[in-house]
């Protein structure tokens, strides 16, 4: 019986025994799929982490690499956002009410609408970012919540 040698090297290719359970080889088989590869190739890429490791890992990775302090410094915004919206409502609030009880208010009521849909543009457009920094699509949302009360 003739064994197997490789293409590249010309060394004689051994059999490995492996011992797994039915859903570790299929979880196997699985993640080589998703690579691209055969099982045995994606075994040896995996295990020797040879230069296609990496790739192999960010293919069958959930959850791309990302950048972290660029992915902290959007929430950080994001909350610093959320922050001046409430703000903004209690503005808006007092205003209304001091408009309900007949008195006047310093800010336009417009501003103030202007004001929250600037702030929901931001919102949406963090979000976006966001969604594209862990390698998400998605579309702008339509929310026009900000007019009701």
């Amino acid at each position: 019986m003739s064994r197997a040698s490789s293409k590249k090297t010309g060394e004689v290719r051994q059999i490995f025994p492996l011992r797994l359970s039915a859903s570790e080889k299929n979880a196997l088989l699985e993640k080589a799929k998703d690579a691209g590869l055969k099982l045995s190739e994606y075994l040896r890429k995996a295990g020797l982490k040879t230069e296609k490791a990496q790739s192999i890992k960010s293919k069958t990775s959930i959850v791309p690499n990302i950048n972290r302090q660029a992915y902290l410094d959007l929430a950080q915004t994001t909350e610093e956002l959320r922050r001046i919206g409430i703000n903004v409502n209690q503005i808006a609030k007092a205003c209304n009410t001091a408009l309900k009880i007949g008195k006047s208010f310093n800010v336009e009521t417009e501003t103030l609408l202007h004001l929250k849909r600037q702030l929901n543009e931001l919102d949406s457009l963090l979000n976006l970012v966001r969604a594209n920094l862990i390698g998400l699509s998605c579309e702008p949302e339509e929310d026009d919540d900000w007019e009701a009360g």
